[in-house]
């Protein structure tokens, strides 16, 4: 997976609370970035050191859309994420092709994420997000596991 610094949403983002990414990223004009014929753009978010909490906290991340960097559409939201599944550095919390505007959005020129927090704060941790072309999906072993053939 290559990054683009100008693709990121959040590059190390402290998250201790809801909050917005980091970066609002400006397209420079109007454009659907959704699926396409070959290639799509994908949205990847992973943790870049472990989210820990005291509580239960989950995580809900939303990408919005926006015409004039002020007035947002939601697009595409993931489900709550566990603390569980957010406690290992460079774990991904979701990932998905980049979603077409829904039905009556203008085509935005800017897109942010949300990260919602609830059952409690995270006391520590980052995130990072961005656009990618090709998302880094493979299945992360733990060392000295052996698989038979």
């Amino acid at each position: 997976m290559l990054l683009d610094g100008f693709n990121l949403f959040s590059n190390g983002q402290v998250l201790t609370a809801t909050a917005d990414s980091t970066n609002v990223l400006d397209m420079q004009n109007a454009r659907d970035l959704g699926i396409g014929e070959n290639k799509t753009l994908k949205i990847f978010v992973s943790t870049g050191t472990a989210l820990l909490s005291a509580g239960a906290t989950t995580t809900t991340v939303t990408l919005s859309g926006s015409t004039d960097a002020s007035t947002w559409t939601v697009m595409a939201s993931s489900p709550a994420i566990a603390k569980a599944d957010l406690t290992a550095a460079g774990a991904r919390i979701w990932s998905i092709d980049m979603p077409r505007p829904v039905a009556g959005q203008a085509l935005p020129r800017y897109y942010k994420l949300t990260y919602t927090l609830a059952t409690g704060p995270f006391t520590s941790g980052t995130i990072n997000a961005g656009i990618v072309l090709d998302d880094q999906a493979n299945v992360q072993y733990p060392a000295g596991i052996t698989i038979a053939n």
